[in-house]
């Protein structure tokens, strides 16, 4: 056992080989959103590591390595300070070569993964990742000529939009609106009148949420007038304007949408199921009523609630 490095320890004491290694490693790569080179680059990283030859001086890398084995960086050598002229760990691209339907499909699993996570453990359990993963896309797409770009900004959008969730979920109202106005801009491009109206409800959903509550009124109602010709999609930006009606004390417009929400929030409309599948009668109702409490309504709050759970 003599001379052997700590890394090498660590993975005998698994009882692997470099191969299952490798595997173990790309697979927590991929949860943390860490780009590896292929399998043969990273076998030669590997063993020269587990030699000694050269040391392990990305910050990233070594994340890797502690997740992989559940272990400190003292216990698995990384402690031994490193100099300038070492080797660093391998140079990985920042994009895939080609983006095809495999790649597309791939990061759009990652991402529904994200959004499970999300609901499971709160947005910090994902963002660091999900950055990571939409800055690769994100260079990608720039590379790209205009007649092949619509498939990969839709999935950057999507990237985008469900970033400026995470950062409004952990309070950074500044850099949720920077991304939400983003992925506005693709939904732009794609030409996607549902997905630009659903945008607008989220900046407006942002702004309620920094007290900008006059921009919220105003984002709304645009995004109502997008949404018509999609009822459930329209329930959700009817519900946003209540709320941001709601905020600024106007009674009127407030129950103006509620009502128009609740009569179309029932309604068929697959387009508006896929982009917030969350908007059920329920829900609408949960959020009427706590928009009726923002305007010291509680008695028509409780009938609104006992409507909408009876429905």
């Amino acid at each position: 056992m003599a001379g052997k490095t700590k890394l090498r320890l660590a993975r005998e004491a698994e009882g692997w080989t470099q191969e299952r290694l490798i595997r173990e490693m790309r697979w927590e790569a991929t949860r943390l959103g860490t780009p590896l080179p292929e399998d043969a680059s990273l076998k030669v990283y590997v063993s020269r590591w587990e030699s000694g030859h050269t040391r392990v001086t990305k910050p990233e890398y070594r994340e890797l390595f502690r997740t992989v084995y559940t272990a400190t960086d003292a216990e698995l050598g990384f402690d031994l300070g490193t100099s300038p002229s070492e080797e660093q760990a391998p140079a990985t691209p920042v994009r895939p070569v080609v983006i095809d339907g495999q790649v597309l499909d791939y990061y759009s699993g990652v991402l529904r993964q994200h959004v499970h996570g999300d609901n499971l453990l709160g947005a910090a359990s994902v963002l660091r990742a999900a950055e990571q993963q939409a800055a690769v896309l994100t260079d990608v797409l720039a590379t790209l000529p205009r007649g092949r770009r619509n498939e990969l900004a839709q999935l950057v959008c999507r990237y985008d939009e469900f970033l400026g969730w995470l950062h409004q979920d952990t309070g950074d109202t500044t850099k949720a609106m920077q991304l939400t106005d983003r992925a506005s801009g693709y939904g732009l491009e794609i030409d996607d009148p549902a997905l630009s109206a659903y945008l607008l409800m989220r900046k407006s959903n942002i702004a309620s949420d920094a007290g900008e509550h006059d921009l919220a009124v105003v984002l709304a109602e645009a995004s109502q007038r997008l949404a018509r010709t999609y009822p459930r999609l329209h329930a959700v930006t009817l519900r946003q304007k209540a709320n941001a009606c709601a905020a600024v004390g106007d009674e009127a417009g407030c129950s103006a949408a509620l009502d128009l929400g609740f009569e179309v929030v029932e309604a068929d409309d697959p387009v508006g199921l896929e982009l917030a599948p969350y908007c059920t009668p329920e829900y609408f109702a949960m959020e009427a009523a706590a928009c009726l409490t923002e305007l010291q309504r509680p008695d028509q709050a409780v009938y609104t609630l006992q409507r909408g759970m009876s429905s």
